[in-house]
């Protein structure tokens, strides 16, 4: 009967590695990780450059309301 039981908890044991082996795979885990944070720097990028050209936008519009008001 303990036999029987570790036996049985043996191979619950090898399924659950095994599982866990299927389950977790570093390297796509890693290209997941690098796609997520190259698409981020990217996105970053483009506030960047946006935030940039609409200072640009507002100096040039704070300029023409000073020149209409003078």
């Amino acid at each position: 009967m303990v036999a029987a039981k570790e036996d049985i908890m043996e191979d619950t044991l090898k399924q659950l590695i095994e599982n866990s082996e299927v389950l977790q795979n570093p390297v796509s885990d890693e290209n997941a990780w690098i796609e997520v944070i190259q698409r981020m720097d990217s996105i970053y990028a483009d506030l960047v450059r946006y935030q940039v050209e609409l200072e640009k936008k507002n100096a040039s519009l704070e300029e023409a309301h000073n020149f209409i008001e003078s």
